[in-house]
């Protein structure tokens, strides 16, 4: 019998949804070419989905927190809410949809070592503020749409 994170699942998907079936009796050949099958397709689907383009995401995170884009984007402020607002961007730009911090930088015209500095802040105020995840994960989710 295999042992594997694949087993703990399947015992936890029979035990979770009570189903009739004994866990020695599962056909692991079968249960392999089906995990493998939709891996694959999950994967695939997800390279398929085009990232947001670092307009959108300036856009929904600087509507989200009541700013006006261009002024989060292109603004020399250094007023703590437009700076966290213009670090979230950052974050959710260079660290979820996978942007090269030398493509994001220009963009906000920033230094590329100031949205280093950014997501680094941004990284140690999650492990702090735990309502920052819920908001993060709601721009997120907004943008993959």
């Amino acid at each position: 019998m295999v042992k594997d994170n694949r087993v703990e699942f399947a015992m936890y998907v029979i035990n979770h949804f009570n189903l009739p079936i004994n866990i020695n009796e599962v056909k692991w050949e079968d249960l392999n070419e089906m995990f493998e099958k939709d891996n694959n397709s999950y994967f695939q689907t997800l390279k398929l989905r085009k990232k947001p383009s670092l307009k959108q995401i300036n856009w929904v995170v600087s509507n989200y927190f009541g700013f006006n884009p261009s002024i989060v984007r292109e603004g020399k402020s250094r007023k703590n809410d437009i700076v966290r607002v213009r670090q979230i961007c950052h974050y959710i730009a260079v660290r979820i949809f996978d942007y090269d911090p030398d493509e994001v930088g220009p963009f906000f015209n920033k230094h590329r070592t100031l949205i280093f500095h950014s997501i680094k802040t941004i990284k140690t105020q999650l492990d702090v503020e735990i309502k920052l995840h819920k908001i993060i994960k709601e721009l997120v989710d907004k943008l993959k749409g």
